[in-house]
């Protein structure tokens, strides 16, 4: 009895490490506790009665058997389970909460991160098939991020495919800051002005073509209608079909320059009138030209100093080396710095 007694008391006193087993055990307890607890009082009470008149009190304890179970005992049961209930669940919330470990970043790979990203939208621009530009931009990201020693032999076909793609943007951006400099260098003041007259001579050229032009019709119409009349007497034969087919043909070829002459005037005339505006609005023709050289130089400016730098900073950056002191060269370093400072004092 006083073995189970003691190993009672040891399991309550045991300290629990975890907050799991705790309280499994607390609730292993509390169920015990309410099945046997009651009659384990009851038997204790019996043998000890039993004990004292010579016997173990069997025949007591069948005939108390019926009898209610003492509610004080069963109430301390409880309160102390609950008292335990509490401490576990206190003990866990008072427990210290671990906190991820977060691995270092590291400066370069996100930096290279960074700039592939800017290599990649700028290849949106590709002058490449959909498929191959898709494929271009997607593939280019992750290669260029990779470290330039540490590629496969796909991520360096990719990252040549993106070098040729980047070559052939800034071909077509310089060729516009060429085309608009033309532009610019085009507008002269003196060579507007001169360009009215030119203009106009030009025109009254034209005008007097097409007015001889449309004077020869007249004698081509006097040709067509003497060959009619001549195949239409008696006796005409297959010549005079011929000379009239050859005036009806000439006839059309004179209204078919006739018609060019019309629309040489009429290009001649609208010739004139921009030699009219541009003299007009000369300056701010200029300025327009002006704007859109500028615009071209700052775009191709920007690409190179944008993607074509990132392009070279990632398809170059290799593993950094790390380097680390080692206790002998720190040892060596403060014996040296020692040394410094007491030449001074010895002298």
């Amino acid at each position: 009895m006083q073995h189970a007694l003691l190993s009672r008391e040891s399991a309550k006193g045991r300290t629990m490490k975890s907050f799991p087993v705790r309280l499994f055990a607390v609730a292993s307890i509390a169920i015990v506790g309410l099945t046997y607890m009651p009659w384990r009082i009851e038997f204790t009470s019996a043998r000890r009665e039993g004990m004292q008149t010579g016997a173990y009190g069997i025949t007591d304890l069948a005939k108390n058997k019926n009898k209610k179970k003492p509610k004080v005992e069963v109430e301390e049961v409880e309160d102390k389970i609950e008292d335990a209930v509490d401490e576990a669940i206190q003990a866990k919330i008072e427990e210290p909460i671990e906190e991820p470990i977060e691995e270092p970043i590291d400066p370069m790979a996100q930096k290279m991160k960074e700039q592939s990203e800017v290599v990649s939208s700028s290849l949106e621009d590709a002058d490449l098939p959909d498929v191959v530009r898709k494929m271009v931009v997607e593939a280019s990201l992750h290669a260029l991020s990779t470290y330039s020693d540490q590629r496969h032999k796909f991520q360096t076909e990719v990252v040549g495919m993106a070098q040729e793609a980047l070559s052939d943007i800034e071909k077509r951006l310089i060729g516009q800051v060429t085309a608009a400099k033309a532009a610019v260098d085009a507008f002269n003041i003196q060579a507007t002005q001169s360009a009215i007259p030119q203009a106009a001579h030009r025109l009254a050229a034209l005008k007097g073509a097409a007015a001889v032009k449309e004077a020869e019709i007249i004698s081509f119409h006097m040709k067509v209608d003497q060959a009619t009349e001549a195949l239409s007497r008696e006796g005409a034969g297959e010549a005079a079909q011929k000379e009239l087919e050859a005036a009806q043909a000439e006839l059309q070829s004179a209204n078919e320059r006739v018609e060019k002459a019309k629309q040489d005037v009429i290009d001649g005339e609208e010739a004139l009138k921009a030699a009219q505006d541009n003299l007009k609005n000369f300056d701010s023709n200029l300025e327009v030209a002006k704007g859109k050289l500028a615009d071209a130089e700052e775009k191709l400016a920007a690409f190179r100093s944008g993607p074509l730098e990132a392009f070279k900073f990632c398809s170059q950056s290799k593993t950094p080396v790390e380097t680390t002191t080692t206790p002998v060269v720190i040892e060596v370093a403060a014996e040296i710095t020692q040394g410094q400072e007491s030449e001074p004092m010895n002298e």
